[in-house]
């Protein structure tokens, strides 16, 4: 609790400051006051992201409106909070919805009612308009009459809702959501991690028919909440997709470790060495999980797993570089290595649930809207310094060493997700220019 304490205040203390700095401008945007009586209940529509859009901006201008009209003008969320006498997170908050460029994007900072109401009574007495304040009212029951059509009247539904229709926007505002998931699914399943690590590097094989790939997972304060919980650490097998044109056939398997610690790569876990055992399954795949152990941190463990793959080819000469996490954590990183000048489009990050399962995961039907950059840091192992990962340097030079290869003939391409959703399929699609 201490940890998860800490760690969101200085989430709330980072954001606050990022935005004390300057970097939002004030603008004709607007705010909210408790719901009043109901509209009338708006017409069935086929396009709730349309309908939900035009309110929640009908909203955030109101809002604006209101904040614009203070007899002191507010440039910054330190200084609404200052003048109205709210805590610097509600002032946050209200800045933040009213500033959000995406209205969908904007419903995840939309304060609750009881957070409306004090800041309406706090701007009223500061001096807003009544006219200000009539607007934000209506706007506030025409989108209360809207979130009661479509979600009953639940806030948290109507911003899954919302969240779950974006098509563009930041990892910022959909992480509220998955932090509640992280720490609700963590508790369901027994198991979490402070952080995940996948690695991977591919090439062109010579004569251009082949390809061949290696890849180093690693979890990082990898704890059980119950002794028997199952913990899925690595699992062996080859992802089959139903389209026959696109099956690596034949695909061979390296697995990298250390005799008697298979599937460990020993240099990388903490010691005394994990525990691992085989474990049944029934997708025929091959997989193992920690034994049964302590629970909490007196069994928390790092511990690493890694393979290189050669497969026949790439169709349409695309790879999805993507890792299955079955595994609630606070943070993943996905560094991939491509050759030097081998990209013929801008690499992008994906998301997929995986409820039909991993054969037909990047279906588009079972994208996650989750917005991710790119990291692009150069040749080589230069950019490979990060605090949730601090032996990735270490693990890179380990797989170049295995794959025999250069790592300054590479090109680091990166991604850090926080609180990932579980269970996904997530990584880094990249195409290749023609095969040579």
């Amino acid at each position: 609790d201490t940890v998860q304490h800490s760690d969101d205040r200085f989430n709330q203390i980072s954001e606050y400051l990022w935005y004390v700095a300057g970097h939002m401008t004030p603008t004709d945007t607007a705010f909210l006051t408790p719901p009043q009586p109901k509209a009338p209940r708006p017409a069935p529509s086929s396009d709730f992201a349309t309908d939900a859009t035009a309110r929640v901006r009908e909203l955030q201008l109101a809002v604006g409106k209101f904040i614009d009209g203070l007899p002191h003008r507010c440039a910054t969320p330190a200084q609404l909070s200052r003048d109205l006498g709210l805590s610097p997170r509600s002032g946050w908050k209200v800045w933040r919805f009213v500033h959000e460029s995406d209205p969908l994007s904007a419903v995840a900072f939309l304060p609750g009612d009881e957070g409306l109401a004090l800041f309406m009574a706090a701007a009223q007495r500061a001096g807003a308009s009544n006219e200000a304040q009539r607007e934000v009212e209506s706007a506030l029951r025409s989108l209360a009459a809207f979130q009661e059509h479509h979600a009953g009247g639940d806030r948290t539904s109507f911003q899954a809702m919302a969240l779950g229709m974006l098509e563009t926007g930041s990892e910022e505002a959909t992480t509220p959501m998955r932090r509640h998931a992280y720490m609700g699914q963590s508790a369901q399943l027994g198991v979490q991690a402070q952080a995940t690590y996948f690695l991977m590097v591919i090439e062109q094989l010579a004569g251009g028919e082949e390809w061949r790939l290696g890849g180093l997972r690693s979890f990082l304060g990898l704890r059980r909440h119950r002794p028997n919980a199952q913990c899925t650490i690595a699992t062996q097998g080859i992802r089959e997709p139903t389209e026959e044109a696109t099956r690596p056939a034949r695909q061979r398997v390296w697995q990298l470790g250390n005799p008697g610690t298979f599937p460990l790569i020993d240099e990388f876990c903490s010691r005394p060495l994990p525990q691992v055992v085989p474990q049944e399954r029934v997708d025929g795949r091959e997989g193992f999980e920690l034994a049964p152990g302590a629970v909490g941190t007196t069994g928390e463990v790092n511990c690493c797993v890694g393979s290189i793959h050669i497969f026949p080819r790439l169709p349409d000469n695309e790879a999805f570089m993507a890792y299955a996490s079955n595994i609630p954590v606070k943070k993943a990183v996905v560094d991939v290595f491509v050759p030097h000048g081998s990209l013929s489009a801008t690499p992008g990050f994906e998301a997929y649930n995986t409820q039909a399962g991993l054969a037909v995961a990047d279906h588009p039907k079972f994208q996650i809207p989750l917005f991710v950059p790119v990291q692009m840091l150069g040749k080589g192992l230069s950019g490979m310094n990060i605090a949730h990962a601090p032996r990735a340097k270490e693990m890179a030079r380990y797989l170049f060493d295995a794959m025999k290869l250069d790592a300054s003939d590479f090109e680091l391409l990166r991604v850090k997700i926080t609180y990932p959703p579980v269970p996904a399929y997530m990584g880094i699609r990249v195409t290749f220019a023609q095969a040579r």
